[in-house]
């Protein structure tokens, strides 16, 4: 199937930092061009570090451990976590004394907690009020949003457009008619 193939000297892959010292000790051919190709499915992601991960990096730190100890540690107590976010987090903590992540920056966002939770009262009032409706209340109270920004945040609080299915409406002689007849 492999046209050449050709012993793959030890050595570390770009993609996941994992040794081919192995294959080559169990003698296994690699065909050359295909050594060190990844798909997406084969490199490992890590999850994000969660809080009490970080917290357990810092009381490990703080006892003196180096990065390779804090992460043997960690995997002993089932904790998924890289040595190059071992050695982030403790870099991070001596630096700033928090392992806490910093506040991202950005653009604010339009309409506060507030102003959503106007429009989820305005929406369980009437469920049939439209974006400008809605927008020319909240101009009322002070807060200037454009009917676009009023649409998302409806659709992001659960508030979708149902129309009603077509159906002919049945004068009331008739339905008493239908009835007899059904």
């Amino acid at each position: 199937m492999f046209p050449t193939v050709v012993l793959v000297p030890a050595r570390n892959c770009y993609y996941c930092y994992h040794s081919n010292a192995s294959r080559i000790r169990n003698r296994q051919q690699i065909p050359h061009s295909f050594a060190f190709k990844h798909t997406n499915s084969e490199l490992a992601i890590m999850p994000k570090v969660s809080n009490y991960t970080r917290t357990r990096i810092e009381v490990l730190d703080k006892q003196g451990l180096p990065p390779v100890a804090i992460l043997r540690s960690l995997k002993n107590e089932g904790l998924a976590v890289s040595l190059a976010s071992v050695t982030r987090i403790v870099k991070k903590l001596r630096i700033t004394g928090s392992v806490a992540n910093l506040p991202r920056s950005g653009r604010p966002k339009k309409l506060s907690e507030e102003g959503k939770a106007f429009i989820d009262q305005q929406m369980e009032k009437n469920d049939e009020m439209t974006n400008g409706q809605i927008q020319k209340k909240l101009e009322r109270y002070g807060i200037s949003v454009c009917s676009s920004t009023v649409r998302r945040m409806r659709k992001k609080l659960g508030w979708t457009l149902q129309k009603t299915a077509y159906c002919q409406l049945i004068r009331a002689p008739n339905k008493v008619k239908r009835l007899e007849y059904a």
